[in-house]
């Protein structure tokens, strides 16, 4: 990841969208356990 906001604004999008998506995913599996500890 060179950097957050490519030249083109097609790949800049889905960059950013499937950044989004992981974050989220990595946010609920952090709330999850940090509600349902081990």
């Amino acid at each position: 990841m060179r950097s957050l906001t490519p030249a083109n604004t097609r790949n800049g999008r889905s960059l950013i969208l499937h950044f989004c998506l992981n974050l989220h995913q990595v946010t609920e599996v952090f709330i999850h356990y940090h509600l349902h500890p081990r």
